[in-house]
């Protein structure tokens, strides 16, 4: 063999050499959608949620319809972001309208599937009423990380160095009982179940958290990795006819 043929030769072995190891390093995070039979979707949320669980019956279903499998993974709000938008995911279980904003590779299905209050809680504070009610008061503002319903509006009127993040509701909560923060606001169903499981598991001091004032209604959206543009339309369709029928009514649980 010459040379050149055993340079080439060396050359291909090495190419396919790193095919091979950057694929096995990337495989812990691919999504298994990579067979095309079933799609990953990611969110911050514990897969026993109740909320979470009244999707994953209805996706299950409007997938189970385009002739695809649905699984979900629980992880933390930014890395939820970050697995969608490299494709390391197939999308997010939930995220709001505007969401699209911050990602160049998320395709919003456009039908919602849920409408929920984000509502701000306190120990002794002002009355709240909307986003633009932050500007009148000189309060520590905690939200959950990575939920830009949240996050953006808040920046909008009150400085950095009083905006806080968690990385789960009991955090945030108990830092509002600590008054390290001096609002809260998250989800008022999510809120307002845990604190009634709290109270009634003895935990007396939550009953002293409460509401005051809702900040805003928003509608939550399955967001898919843009290669799955063409799916999204389908998702969308389907949800709508399940709406309809009152199928997704008996699934969702209203």
């Amino acid at each position: 063999m010459g040379l050149g043929a055993c340079v080439l030769r060396v050359a291909w072995v090495a190419m396919i050499a790193v095919v091979l190891f950057g694929g096995l390093a990337h495989a812990g995070d691919r999504a298994s959608s990579d067979r095309q039979d079933q799609l990953e979707l990611v969110g911050p949320w514990p897969a026993s949620d109740d909320e979470v669980q009244r999707l994953l019956r209805v996706y299950t279903e409007v997938f189970r319809r385009l002739g695809l499998g649905v699984r979900y993974r629980e992880v933390p709000a930014r890395r939820a972001s970050d697995l969608a938008e490299r494709g390391l995911a197939d999308g997010e279980l939930s995220r709001v309208y505007e969401y699209g904003n911050h990602f160049r590779n998320l395709v919003r299905v456009e039908e919602p599937h849920h409408e929920k209050v984000l509502r701000a809680y306190c120990l002794h504070g002002p009355v709240l009423d909307g986003w633009e009610s932050l500007k009148d008061v000189s309060a520590r503002v905690e939200c959950p990380r990575g939920v830009v319903a949240c996050l953006d509006n808040v920046r909008r009127y009150v400085p950095a160095e009083r905006i806080y993040e968690n990385d789960t509701l009991e955090q945030g909560l108990q830092r509002l009982l600590r008054g390290r923060v001096d609002v809260y606001i998250d989800v008022s169903e999510r809120v307002e179940a845990f604190l009634q499981s709290r109270v009634a598991t003895g935990h007396a001091d939550y009953a002293e958290i409460h509401s005051v004032g809702d900040m805003e209604v928003v509608k939550g959206y399955l967001w898919l990795h843009k290669r799955h543009a063409g799916l999204a339309w389908h998702v969308a369709e389907t949800l709508r006819e399940m709406k309809r029928s009152g199928e997704f009514q008996q699934l969702y649980g209203e």
